[in-house]
Formats: C-alpha cells, sequence, structure tokens
C-alpha cells in the first residue's frame, strides 16, 4: 500500500514540467530540494525507527514510510523526465539502462540489509565470536544512507548544469495536459497502455507464491537474499545489454521475448516450489532456486529497459517529464494491482491452482501480445504519437 504513490505520480508531472525555478533547471529545481530534505528525513528516522520497531509503532513506521515514498517518488518524476535531456536520442535506450541502477538501492537496503542486520546470519558467517547484536543496526543504515544521500545531492547541486532549450521555455500547462490526452485518444498509445496494465498478469502471482511458500515451508529467506545479491553484477549486465539491443529499435519486439521468457521462468519457479514442498533434495531444490532467481533478475531488468527505451524515444523532449511518467504510472499500477489481488486471493485459493490458472492464462496472453505487438512495432518513433501537443 505505501508503493501506490508511484501509481499517481503522472499527477505531479504537469506541475513539475509547468512550474519552476528557470535559472535553476526545469528537473534541478524538484531534484535537488527534495534530496536535501530526503537526507534530513534519514537522520531522523537514523534516531527513532529502531524505537518505533521495538515499541511495535505500527502507525508511525507507516506515516514516516510514506512521506519518504512521496518524496521519492516526485523525485522519480523530475528524474524520468531528464533522461531526455542527459542524453542525445542514438543512447535513449541506454538511458532506460540507467534508470533500472535503482535496483542498487534494492540490493542494499534489501539483499545486503537483511543478512547483516541478522543476529544468526552474523554469528555464523561474519563474528570470530557470538555477539547480542548485528553488524548493521537499522539506525546506522539510515545514518548511512542520510550521508549518501547528502553526498549525491551535492554532486548534482554543484557540477550538474541544466539549461533550457528554446522549446521548453515555451511549454504551457495547456501543452502538458494535451500530453496526458494524448494516452485515451492517440489509438497507439492506447495499446501500449493496455500492456502496460496487464503483462504482470502472466507472472506475478507465481512469482509471489514461490517467495512465500519456500519462506514459510523453511527455505532461509536470508539465503534467498544473500543469493540476489550475489546477482546484482548479473541485473546490471542484463540492463545494459538490452539497452544495446534496443539502439536496432527494437523494443516492443523485446518486452514481447521478455513475455515468453517470463512464462517459461513462472512454469520453472513452480515446478521448484512444487518439488520443494514435496520434500525434494535439498541441492537438487537450491539449483532450481538459483535458476529462478537468475532468469527472475534478467527478465526484471530486460522488460524494464525495452520499455522504458521505446518510451524515451517516442516522446517529445521538452514535455518528456509528463508524458514519461505517465506511462511509467500505469506500469506501476499494472505491478501494484496484480500484486494486492494476488495477497488477497492467496488465502482462498489453493496455490497450485493460482498457479496453473497463471500459466494457462499467460499462454493466450502471450497470443494476444504477439498480435498486437507485431504491428505497433512497425510504426517508426516519430510517428507513433499521430497527434500533435496540442
Amino acid at each position: 500500500m505505501i508503493s501506490y504513490p508511484y501509481a499517481v505520480k503522472f499527477l505531479v508531472a504537469p506541475i513539475l514540467d509547468s512550474f519552476y525555478w528557470k535559472r535553476f533547471g526545469r528537473r534541478k529545481s524538484y531534484v535537488v530540494p527534495l534530496q536535501y530534505f530526503y537526507a534530513v528525513l534519514c537522520f531522523i528516522l537514523a534516531w527513532k525507527l529502531e524505537d518505533y520497531i521495538q515499541d511495535l509503532q505500527i502507525s508511525q513506521i507507516f506515516y514516516w514510510g510514506l512521506m519518504s515514498m512521496i518524496i521519492i517518488v516526485i523525485q522519480d518524476v523530475a528524474v524520468d523526465g531528464w533522461v531526455t535531456k542527459l542524453l542525445t536520442k542514438d543512447y535513449y535506450s541506454y538511458g532506460s539502462a540507467a534508470q533500472t541502477m535503482d535496483i542498487l538501492g534494492s540490493v542494499l537496503s534489501y539483499n545486503l540489509f537483511i543478512p547483516l542486520n541478522s543476529v544468526s546470519f552474523c554469528n555464523d558467517y561474519l563474528f570470530p565470536q557470538k555477539k547480542e547484536s548485528p553488524l548493521l543496526s537499522v539506525g546506522n543504515f539510515w545514518l548511512m544512507n542520510g550521508i549518501l544521500t547528502i553526498a549525491v545531492t551535492l554532486f548534482i547541486h554543484i557540477w550538474i548544469e541544466e539549461k533550457e532549450t528554446e522549446d521548453e521555455s515555451q511549454v504551457t500547462f495547456g501543452n502538458v495536459v494535451g500530453v496526458m490526452r494524448l494516452f485515451y485518444n492517440n489509438p497507439n498509445l492506447k495499446k501500449l497502455s493496455v500492456i502496460c496494465l496487464t503483462q504482470f498478469m502472466i507472472y506475478i502471482p507465481i512469482e509471489i507464491i514461490f517467495t512465500n511458500l519456500l519462506i514459510t515451508n523453511g527455505f532461509p529467506a536470508e539465503t534467498i537474499a544473500n543469493i540476489r545479491t550475489i546477482l546484482f553484477p548479473l541485473e546490471v549486465l542484463a540492463s545494459i545489454y538490452t539497452g544495446k539491443i534496443c539502439q536496432k529499435n527494437i523494443d516492443l519486439k523485446v518486452v514481447f521475448n521478455c513475455s515468453a521468457f517470463a512464462i517459461i521462468k513462472s512454469a520453472v519457479q513452480f515446478l521448484t516450489v512444487f518439488y520443494f514442498i514435496s520434500g525434494g533434495n535439498s541441492t537438487i531444490v537450491m539449483g532450481l532456486v538459483i535458476i529462478s532467481l537468475c532468469a527472475n533478475s534478467i527478465h526484471t531488468q530486460a522488460s524494464m529497459v525495452a520499455i522504458n527505451s521505446h518510451s524515451n524515444k517516442i516522446c517529445n523532449e521538452s514535455l518528456g517529464t509528463t508524458f514519461l511518467s505517465t506511462r511509467s504510472a500505469l506500469t506501476n499500477f499494472g505491478f501494484m494491482w496484480v500484486n494486492s489481488v494476488t495477497l488477497f486471493l492467496i488465502d482462498f485459493l489453493p496455490w497450485h491452482v493460482m498457479c496453473i490458472a497463471t500459466l494457462i492464462f499467460g499462454v493466450f496472453y502471450l497470443y494476444w501480445l504477439q498480435r498486437t505487438i507485431k504491428p505497433l512495432s512497425k510504426i517508426p518513433n516519430e510517428e507513433f504519437l499521430k497527434l500533435k501537443y496540442e
């Protein structure tokens, strides 16, 4: 629930595209102040969050988490549009690859933090003598986060310059609203929007079941986190390689191939869970888990880079913030509604029924996706948005 601001960030985008400090820069006017504010929030959480957790003050944790998420979402909106200015059109696909480097945050805050915050893991693998406290406490983690945010923000503030183009200076609020209208009156964008809203239905249910059932049936959560940490270089390589492929303007074909790969990955995850619950050999289970997580890392990064690369190429540079944020919000909402529905249904339906139903639906979805993407992929980028920004 706390991630739902990502699904409505298109509401903020028109403000960022229309109102800003021209001397400082359209995107810097929001990125820099918000990151300074976020750093302050990190220092506050470093001081108070551990107490909130120990006292089970759930409401306080929720409010602070929601505040930090809102800051991150608004900053993310500005970064969405900045990509089209920092890079030339020939390198837009690499811009989408660079945006996926937020996985580094996932590695630090989940895959690395969980084991280092686990007393049992630290005693088993890191400490020469057993201790009662972990290597990395919640407070120290947020303190490090705040210091890193300050350092990055200072670099952007002082050394990264954002110059306004003549087209940007002539943008009005009406132009910005016109961009949002494209998503319901442009036939090509309508089809792309449906893909963004539905693409997660073919694998997210099995992905959630895979993780939840492994952990609840005794597979160590720390082991999954450690494997994901080790796979970080693979995710980086997958992002870079996909960005290189997308330079050939085959972004939508890559999206289709990723969907086909997702169905295969989901089948492997389903078999892995079934074999594990049935009491299968632990070595084989570990191998299947590693294969599943490798496939998940490749698919997640490749599909994200491909759809972002296509959006970067077809958007108007001077109105990139609103266009890209609206498209991104549709994708985020597509993930969130599937995730929420899955978590609701998992308490009522047998897990294997949900997995089989997802795989069967995935096959039919793939047939529809092929018929939808094939004509879209033939449209030149400059002609994809047939209606003007008026």
